[in-house]
């Protein structure tokens, strides 16, 4: 069907897929996702992340950096080449998180860079959304280590 339009987008729910190749971290991430109200579909490998991607049409995708075959920085680069997913917001979900880690993840496309374990608030906020507090707030109770959070381009300047 192509492209979706500017008001199809806003009177759907926000669609996110999540490529991970940990499949209790990515198939959890997917349910809660789901729990809170989005529509989600989870993956374990790149190549078939980019051929969801074409049927599914997220609004944002969660990848992992280090998997097999394809690493995150080449599914995102792929995707970013493929122009069918003009509006996507690429999120990277990752161990690797040196400066230079979220250099490379900028360069490939990846709009954010997020270390694991997942910040839900940290994510939800890269996804464009607004934290209801009361939907997250059992899941977020336990104190998380501090993490290398975001990057993007302005980050690197």
């Amino acid at each position: 069907m192509g492209y979706e339009t500017d008001l199809h987008r806003a009177r759907r729910v926000h669609r996110v897929l999540v490529v991970d190749d940990n499949e209790d971290a990515g198939a959890t991430l997917a349910e809660v996702l789901s729990y809170m109200g989005y529509e989600t579909r989870y993956c374990n490998r790149a190549r078939d992340g980019l051929r969801l991607a074409a049927d599914f049409h997220p609004d944002t995708c969660v990848s992992d950096i280090g998997m097999p075959e394809l690493d995150g920085y080449g599914f995102a680069r792929m995707l970013r080449e493929s122009g069918r997913h003009p509006g996507i917001r690429l999120i990277a979900l990752t161990g690797y998180c040196t400066d230079k880690d979220r250099a490379l993840a900028a360069r490939a496309g990846f709009d954010l860079h997020l270390s694991k374990p997942v910040d839900l608030p940290n994510l939800l906020a890269g996804m464009g959304e607004t934290l209801i507090a009361e939907s997250t707030a059992t899941l977020n109770s336990q104190t998380a280590p501090p993490s290398c959070t975001t990057a993007n381009d302005s980050d690197l300047a």
